[in-house]
């Protein structure tokens, strides 16, 4: 099993999501749709923890204060896989949500925690394994703010991942403009 800290989003952006997840229902049967609940943005992957290393993960996360930050989708995006297309939401970068992932990376270094090091690229995954979708203007979800940061062990089934919420922290609101 591995692990993985995501940005929750909201229940109307969630809404809003399920709507393009039926488009892409209706076209490529062969589709694998998250559930609603399993919606997220996933800021890091890192290995499977022990539990003191979860309860000190998620005790230095809480001690800091960390801004809710803007979730603005920009376009409806897709790469090929093995078994079809992956299907996502390109997620806007902005300086809150690297202020996370940076203040991220310094606590797991900070416990000796390995992660994957790579660039993050901010995106919201809506299908799996399409054979064919066609659409010509998506109707993307409104901005809103995410409110809350969320570790997950994931598990790799044959329906596709199931992740497990294990501990979450709410972030703090600081504007609501986006």
């Amino acid at each position: 099993m591995r692990a993985f800290i995501a940005l929750m989003l909201p229940e109307l952006m969630k809404q809003q999501i399920t709507v393009l997840q039926k488009e892409i229902r209706e076209s490529s049967i062969s589709a694998r749709l998250p559930a609603i609940h399993q919606l997220h943005m996933t800021i890091a992957f890192i290995p499977d923890l022990s539990t003191r290393q979860k309860e000190e993960l998620m005790s230095r996360f809480s001690a800091v204060e960390l801004p809710s930050p803007a979730v603005l989708c920009s376009s409806l995006s897709s790469m090929s896989t093995r078994n079809g297309r992956l299907y996502y939401l390109a997620v806007q970068p902005n300086p809150e949500m690297d202020l996370i992932v940076d203040t991220l990376r310094d606590i797991l270094d900070a416990i000796g925690i390995i992660y994957e090091r790579k660039a993050v690229k901010y995106h919201i995954t809506i299908a799996r394994g399409v054979k064919q979708f066609h659409q010509d203007l998506p109707l993307l979800p409104d901005p809103t703010h995410a409110r809350e940061l969320t570790l997950f062990h994931s598990e790799l089934t044959r329906r596709g991942p199931v992740h497990t919420p294990v501990a979450s922290i709410q972030l703090k609101l600081l504007g609501t403009d986006i």
